[in-house]
């Protein structure tokens, strides 16, 4: 038998001859396994499969919330200015409306007026003989009442041909309003079906490819 002594002599390391021994003493089952493990390549596999299944479901839910802020965004700027524009009609009624009042308090003041400078000429007036000529007969009260009564009806008419065209443009306004904001629920609606069946269709892919590897392993 050689010893270690031999062993350096004839040049061959004492540690080389020791690890060749115990190769040849263990059994088959015992020795360490030096081929890659092809379950450890299938994990990996499996592990890039879920990161990119989950890099694209994050960035869908990212679209969808950018496109759902947005459409809040836009239904906000649609409502303010709903609010707004409702503000300036309002505005413009009740502008009328005192333009209106204005102008006939200021017929009524100048009538005062003249009927007070009429009376003052009248009573201040020399008298001088004059050829009474045929005149038209005077209104009776009754008649300047229906004449003032028609005049009131002319009036009462014209405003109310003004509010009937403020109230249909308020109709129009109001069902421009209804239209847009069913489009806009539409949308919004089939967005949310859209990224729901989108993510139903990434976690089937994803479990079928799970299970493909699965098979395979």
């Amino acid at each position: 038998m050689k010893s270690a002594s031999d062993s350096a002599i004839l040049g061959v390391p004492t540690q080389d001859i020791r690890s060749h021994c115990q190769h040849h003493i263990l059994p088959r089952f015992l020795l360490p396994e030096t081929r890659p493990n092809p379950n450890t390549q299938t994990s990996h596999l499996q592990q890039l499969i879920l990161e990119k299944a989950y890099a694209r479901h994050k960035e869908t839910q990212g679209a969808a919330k950018a496109t759902t802020d947005a459409m809040d965004a836009e239904y906000a700027q649609r409502m303010k200015m709903i609010e707004i524009r409702h503000l300036k009609d309002r505005a413009t009624v009740a502008l009328q409306h005192r333009d209106m009042h204005n102008h006939l308090q200021q017929q009524t003041l100048e009538k005062q007026v003249k009927a007070k400078e009429d009376h003052r000429l009248a009573s201040t007036a020399t008298t001088t003989p004059v050829t009474i000529l045929p005149q038209a007969r005077g209104r009776t009260k009754e008649e300047d009442k229906a004449h003032k009564a028609m005049l009131r009806r002319q009036l009462d008419a014209e405003m109310q041909k003004k509010r009937d065209r403020h109230d249909h443009a308020s109709h129009v306004h109001r069902d421009e309003e209804v239209y847009f904001m069913a489009c806009v629920q539409t949308q919004h609606d089939k967005e949310r079906q859209d990224v729901a069946r989108q993510k139903l269709a990434d976690k089937e892919a994803l479990m079928r490819e799970w299970s493909r590897q699965k098979m395979h392993t």
